[in-house]
């Protein structure tokens, strides 16, 4: 069951209000509750259960009466997320007792996140200046733009004629969530100078993967050139 369990439409709420309701109220402490409290939304259950079959005859359908029932219904979720807080907190609140609810069972054992095994794959698309705009694609499928399980990727740069083995002795553009990126080489580069460009997947735990085969272009003294 995902985190929103509350059902969106008014027929399944009803139905797991009074679920929820009726176990709960008989026997409040198994669930970390008071008897008050238990009381209070079986109340409010009742209540809104009224107001929405008023709601489902036509004779009695009148717009007071659907504002009436809507006023209703916000008070009931509000209250049933309050009292399933207290119930995920409790700890004798069991996983059976969660799924008797209909509440969120949560995950205590998280999938983990890969690190990303391949690199991207970079092109250059245009150089306008000392704005480079690259784009980066999944390299083993051409139907995504990037993996599963990628945010996004880690951008590098370099000057020169050749390149650095270590990818730490070359510029860090920053964690770029899109695939088409504009970069910026600093003016105190001259025009004409050779820039290399490299990439890694980085996870949502921000861990990176391989770097991609650098790619060479020049920054232009102001022209615009294609790649």
């Amino acid at each position: 069951m995902g985190t929103n369990y509350l059902p969106s439409r008014e027929a399944e709420l009803l139905s797991w209000a009074l679920n929820f309701s009726n176990l709960v109220e008989a026997d409040p402490p198994a669930y970390g509750l008071t008897e008050p409290q238990t009381t209070a939304f079986g109340a409010q259950v009742v209540d809104f259960q009224q107001r929405y079959n008023v709601c489902q005859d036509p004779g009695t359908r009148t717009p007071t009466k659907v504002q009436e029932k809507n006023d209703a219904k916000k008070g009931l979720i509000a209250a049933a997320r309050s009292l399933v807080r207290i119930v995920q907190g409790y700890p004798g609140t069991s996983d059976s007792m969660r799924r008797d609810l209909d509440i969120t069972i949560r995950d205590m054992d998280p999938t983990p996140v890969p690190v990303p095994e391949t690199s991207p794959e970079l092109t250059v698309v245009v150089v306008q200046g000392r704005k480079i705009t690259i784009k980066l694609r999944s390299a083993e499928n051409s139907g995504r733009a990037r993996p599963s399980g990628v945010k996004g990727a880690t951008l590098y740069y370099t000057t020169g004629e050749d390149y650095p083995q270590d990818i730490n002795a070359w510029h860090f553009k920053g964690m770029q969530s899109r695939t088409t990126i504009e970069v910026t080489i600093p003016d105190t580069v001259p025009g004409g100078t050779k820039v290399w460009l490299t990439a890694q997947w980085a996870n949502t735990k921000l861990q990176s993967g391989p770097a991609c085969p650098p790619v060479e272009t020049r920054i232009a003294g102001g022209l615009s050139q294609a790649a």
